[in-house]
């Protein structure tokens, strides 16, 4: 039995800091991952919408239509993604507050791991950066939402694609004695 269990401990905390540091660096993969299927997905959806666009058909109300529900999808993807980019930093910042919290409980580690305590280092270091408003969380959240609304939903306006179409019946020839 290991000898750092204490009262009756299933897990010492020198056997669950190696795991939170994996699931630290697990829920950061995971929340890139996420963006970049995102970003994959969202550069379809923008090449099917030019494309429908630069077609002659573009002026039909059915092409309108397709048009208008990829921007809808391409909104409605980019707040999807965004709310995945919260739960997956929330994920990582508690695995980490978990970490930091054995880090600084000199009882679990006798002065060894105490005197580098990595993972408050880096959070110490990350919180006093220039530029913190630049960080991941907020590339990853507000760059979905914007990739996911912006560039089509803004030229999909611009443009007045989205006009009623002009349809004008053909004329008869008319009857003229």
């Amino acid at each position: 039995m290991n000898d750092d269990r204490k009262n009756g401990e299933v897990v010492s905390a020198k056997e669950v800091y190696p795991a939170l540091v994996q699931l630290a660096i697990h829920a950061e993969s995971i929340t890139w991952n996420r963006f970049y299927n995102f970003l994959m997905a969202n550069s379809i959806l923008v090449l099917a919408w030019a494309t429908i666009f630069a077609s002659s058909l573009s002026d039909r109300p059915g092409p309108k239509t397709v048009l208008a529900a990829i921007c809808i999808l391409g909104g409605a993807s980019g707040v999807a993604w965004a709310g995945l980019a919260v739960r997956g930093r929330k994920f990582l910042f508690d695995f980490v507050g978990l970490a930091q919290a054995i880090e600084t409980a000199p009882a679990h580690w006798a002065g060894t791991l105490g005197a580098v305590e990595p993972l408050s280092t880096d959070a110490n270091l990350r919180d006093t950066q220039p530029f913190r408003w630049a960080g991941s969380l907020y590339l990853l959240v507000y760059g979905s939402l914007s990739r996911g609304c912006t560039p089509r939903c803004l030229w999909f306006l611009l443009v007045g694609a989205w006009q009623p179409c002009r349809w004008v019946p053909p004329r008869l020839p008319s009857s003229s004695s």
